[in-house]
């Protein structure tokens, strides 16, 4: 038992349950992709999340790169 109380410990230091309000239609094609892929939608979500973070990160630096070059920053 002590092993399994360690091992949910350390999941929880390894990932945050973050609960999202979404549509039927979005999930459902989750659930679709992660049976044809046989991926969890956990982890097709985190992927798109991921995905999502780092397309954005990039606009954001071209902008300041850009903002800084002309000063403005």
């Amino acid at each position: 038992m002590v092993k399994i109380a360690h091992f949910n410990t350390l999941l929880k230091c390894l990932y945050e349950l973050v609960s999202i309000r979404t549509d039927d239609d979005l999930l459902g094609q989750f659930s679709t992709l992660a049976e044809a892929t046989s991926r969890s939608r956990s982890f097709l979500i985190n992927q798109a999340m991921r995905e999502f973070i780092e397309r954005e990160a990039w606009q954001i630096s071209a902008i300041w790169t850009i903002d800084c070059s002309n000063g403005e920053r």
